[in-house]
C-alpha cells in the first residue's frame, strides 16, 4: 500500500512540476443531452485537472466515426445507447486501440455490466448521477495512468534504439548469416546456433531481458528476412508471422527465451528439409526440386520439366530417385500437398479453388491425394486447424 501511495505522489509530483503540462482531451458519449450538457457545465476542465473536453456524441457509433477523424486520451461513454452500447464501444475501442482510457457511466444497479467493461479493459467507472469530486478523483487516476504509460513509451523506444544501434556490435551479420545459411539448407545445427545466439545477446545486454528481448527480435527479423531471400519459396509454406507470433516481452530468463526461439527454428529447419531434399553434389535434381518449389501453383509434369531442362525424362527419373529415394511424380504431390495445408489454413480459398490453384481439375482426385498424404480431408484438415488455433 505504502509503495503505491509513493508511487502516486511521486507521479502527482512529476506532473505538478513538468514546464509544460500536457492537455489531455476528453469526448462525452451518452444519448441523453441533458447528460452531457451536465458534465459539460462541471466547473473541473481546463487547468484545474488537465483535461478539456474536446467531442461529444449521442451513441457508439458517432463516437467511432468521430475517433476516427480526432483521437482522444479519455472517452467517457454511457452504457446502455441505442444503435452501439457503451461495451461494444468500448471493444471496438480497445481492438483498433482508438483511445488509450474508456471510463464507463452507469446507473445503480449496473454493475454487472460495470464489471464486464472492466474485464474488457475500462480503465473505470462511475454510478450516475457524478458528483464533481468523483469525477476529478477519477480523472487524476487517469492523469496517472497515461503518464506512466507515456513514460513506458519512450523508454521502449529509448531500449529499442540501444537494441538497433547494438545489432552489429553484439552479434556480427557474419554469424546471423551463418545462422541463415544452416537453416536454408535444413541443417538441424541451426537450433543449437540460435541457442548459442540467445545466450550471448543476453549476456551482452548485462542479463536485461527486456533489452535483450528487443534485440532478439531484430535479429530473428533479419535471419527469416535472409532465408526468405535465400529461399524465396518458403514463404509459400510457412505460416505468416513468425518473428511476430514469439512474445519477446513476457520471458523472465534465458532458459525460456531459449525455448522459444529454438521451436520456432526448428519448425523453418523441419519446412526446408521436408520440401528441399538434401541432393548434394546433382545440380540438375537440385534445379528440379527448385522448379517444382516455385511453380507449385500451377499444373507440373514430368514431361513439362524435362522440356523445359532440356533432359531425357527417363534419365531424370533414374537420377532423381537415386538422389532423394522418392519419384518425381511422388516429389511433386509431396509438394502441392504442402502447400494445400498452407492454402487451407489461410482460409481464403475453399477446397476446390485450392484444387484449381495447384492444377487438379479434378476436386475429387485431389481430395483424395490430401487424404493419402495427410489421413484427413481438406475440409477435416480445416476444422482441426481452426479448433487448433482456437486453443
Amino acid at each position: 500500500m505504502i509503495k503505491g501511495q509513493l508511487c502516486i505522489l511521486l507521479c502527482l509530483f512529476a506532473i505538478s512540476n513538468l514546464e509544460v503540462v500536457r492537455v489531455f482531451k476528453i469526448m462525452i458519449v451518452d444519448d441523453v443531452e441533458v447528460i452531457r450538457k451536465e458534465i459539460k457545465r462541471l466547473k473541473i476542465w481546463g487547468e484545474e485537472t488537465g483535461f478539456y473536453i474536446a467531442g461529444e456524441a449521442r451513441n457508439g457509433q458517432e463516437a467511432l466515426e468521430l475517433l476516427k477523424a480526432n483521437p482522444v486520451d479519455l472517452v467517457i461513454t454511457d452504457i446502455r445507447m441505442p444503435k452501439i452500447n457503451g461495451l461494444e464501444l468500448l471493444n471496438k475501442i480497445m481492438e483498433h486501440k482508438m483511445a488509450p482510457c474508456v471510463v464507463l457511466l452507469s446507473e445503480y444497479g449496473e454493475f454487472e455490466y460495470a464489471r464486464q467493461g472492466l474485464v474488457s479493459g475500462a480503465i473505470d467507472y462511475l454510478v450516475k448521477p457524478v458528483k464533481a469530486e468523483e469525477f476529478v478523483a477519477m480523472l487524476q487516476r487517469v492523469k496517472i495512468f497515461l503518464l506512466n504509460q507515456k513514460i513506458d513509451m519512450e523508454r521502449m523506444v529509448r531500449l529499442k534504439s540501444i537494441a538497433e544501434e547494438k545489432l552489429e556490435t553484439i552479434y556480427p551479420a557474419a554469424d546471423i548469416q551463418l545462422i541463415t545459411g544452416l537453416i536454408a539448407r535444413g541443417d538441424k545445427r541451426a537450433v543449437d546456433a540460435v541457442s548459442h545466439m540467445v545466450e550471448t545477446t543476453v549476456a551482452a545486454c548485462d542479463n536485461e531481458m527486456l533489452k535483450a528481448s528487443l534485440l532478439l527480435k531484430n535479429i530473428i527479423m533479419e535471419i527469416i528476412n535472409s532465408i526468405l531471400d535465400k529461399c524465396a519459396w518458403l514463404s509459400k509454406f510457412i505460416a505468416g508471422g513468425i518473428a511476430e507470433s514469439i512474445d519477446y516481452s513476457n520471458h523472465q530468463d534465458v532458459v525460456d527465451f531459449q525455448s522459444a526461439l529454438m521451436k520456432a527454428t526448428e519448425y523453418l529447419v523441419a519446412r526446408v528439409s521436408k520440401l528441399m531434399p538434401d541432393v548434394e553434389g546433382s545440380d540438375m535434381v537440385y534445379q528440379v526440386c527448385l522448379y517444382v518449389l516455385n511453380n507449385v501453383d500451377s499444373e507440373i509434369t514430368l514431361k513439362g520439366i524435362s522440356d523445359n531442362y532440356y533432359i531425357n525424362s527417363s534419365y531424370l527419373s533414374t537420377v532423381f530417385k537415386q538422389k532423394t529415394k522418392i519419384t518425381v511424380k511422388d516429389y511433386i504431390i509431396m509438394v502441392k500437398m504442402e502447400r494445400a495445408k498452407k492454402l487451407i489454413l489461410d482460409g481464403d480459398l475453399k477446397s476446390y479453388e485450392i484444387a484449381g490453384r495447384l492444377g487438379y481439375r479434378d476436386f475429387e482426385y485431389f481430395g483424395k491425394l490430401f487424404k493419402k498424404n495427410t489421413g484427413l480431408s481438406p475440409t477435416e484438415y480445416r476444422q482441426r486447424g481452426v479448433a487448433a488455433a482456437g486453443e
